[in-house]
C-alpha cells in the first residue's frame, strides 16, 4: 500500500478491494516515479511486476510504497499480463503503463467509476494524449486513442498474444472524462530497445515468410503512409521522427525475417 505521507491531500484512497493498480515493467527507472505519483492516494494496492530491470527500477518502485513481484523470463506481454491479472484481488483493475500518467481529472473519474460499482459496465476506455519527444500528437490516429484500461476484474481476461495484447471484457463498455497522458517517446535509444523486443516478439507469435521485395519497399511505404496519408508532418519534427522509426521498426521486423533464411557460415 502506499505510504501515508506520499498520499494526496485531494481525496480518499479507494478501499483496498476496490481497486488495484497493476504495472509491468523494465528498466524503467527514469519514469516509474512519475508514473506512481500519478495513481498516488488512488488505489489501495499498487502492484509492479518487473520482468528483469538491471537498473534500479525495482528499487524505485519499493521507494514509492509499490508491492513488486518479479518475473525474469519474461512471457511475453499477453501471459505476462494475465498471470499478473490473477495476482490481484480487488473488484476493479487498472492496467497502467511506466510511461503513463493519469492526471488529476482522470482520477477523480476513475474514483467515481469505482465507489459507484455500476454492474451494468465491464470496463471504460480513457482517452490517451501521446507525447513525441515532448510534444503532443495530433495526427496520425494518435490524437484518437482510447485504450480499455480499467475493468471488473472477475469479466475480464488478457489476450494471449506475446505483443499488442488487449484486454477482452464480457460485458459493456463506457468512457472516461479526463486524460491518460502517454510520454511514448522521450529517448531515441530506448524506443529503438522497445523496437528490437517487439519485432522479435511478433515474429516469435507470427511467423512470416521470406519476401525480399517486400524488404526493399517496407521502409518507403510505411514512412508515406504515416507521415503523408497519415498527416504526420503536421506534427513538425516529432512527426517526422515517429514516421520513421514507425517505418524502421517494420523493417527491422522484416530483416530479421531475411536473417532467419540465410544459410548458415562455414568456417
Amino acid at each position: 500500500r502506499l505510504t501515508p505521507t506520499r498520499r494526496t491531500a485531494m481525496a480518499e484512497t479507494v478501499p483496498l478491494d476496490q481497486l488495484n493498480v497493476a504495472m509491468i515493467v523494465r528498466n524503467e527507472a527514469a519514469q516509474l516515479a512519475e508514473a506512481l505519483a500519478s495513481v498516488n492516494g488512488l488505489a489501495g494496492r499498487v502492484l509492479v511486476l518487473d520482468t528483469g530491470s538491471s537498473d534500479d527500477t525495482v528499487e524505485r518502485a519499493r521507494a514509492e510504497g509499490a508491492e513488486v513481484f518479479s518475473r525474469p523470463d519474461f512471457p511475453g506481454f499477453g501471459p505476462a499480463k494475465q498471470e499478473f491479472l490473477d495476482r490481484c484481488s480487488s473488484v476493479w483493475v487498472l492496467f497502467l503503463d511506466a510511461d503513463e500518467r493519469v492526471t488529476p481529472e482522470l482520477a477523480t473519474a476513475i474514483r467515481n467509476t469505482v465507489v459507484a460499482d455500476d454492474r451494468s459496465f465491464a470496463g471504460w476506455r480513457m482517452p490517451r494524449r501521446n507525447h513525441v519527444l515532448g510534444r503532443r500528437m495530433r495526427s496520425m490516429g494518435l490524437d484518437r486513442d482510447q485504450p480499455l484500461r480499467l475493468f471488473r476484474r472477475s469479466r475480464a481476461r488478457v489476450s494471449d498474444t506475446l505483443v499488442h495484447e488487449v484486454v477482452e471484457v464480457d460485458g459493456v463498455v463506457g468512457e472516461l472524462q479526463g486524460q491518460l497522458d502517454h510520454h511514448t517517446m522521450t529517448s531515441i535509444d530506448a524506443y529503438l530497445k522497445k523496437i528490437d523486443l517487439y519485432t522479435t516478439l511478433e515474429l516469435e507469435q507470427n511467423p512470416r515468410p521470406l519476401r525480399v521485395w517486400h524488404l526493399v519497399t517496407i521502409w518507403p511505404g510505411t514512412f508515406l503512409k504515416w507521415y503523408l496519408a497519415r498527416g504526420g508532418w503536421r506534427d513538425g519534427v516529432p512527426g517526422l521522427v515517429w514516421a520513421g522509426l514507425t517505418a524502421t521498426g517494420r523493417f527491422i521486423r522484416d530483416f530479421k525475417v531475411w536473417i532467419a533464411h540465410q544459410p548458415p557460415h562455414e568456417d
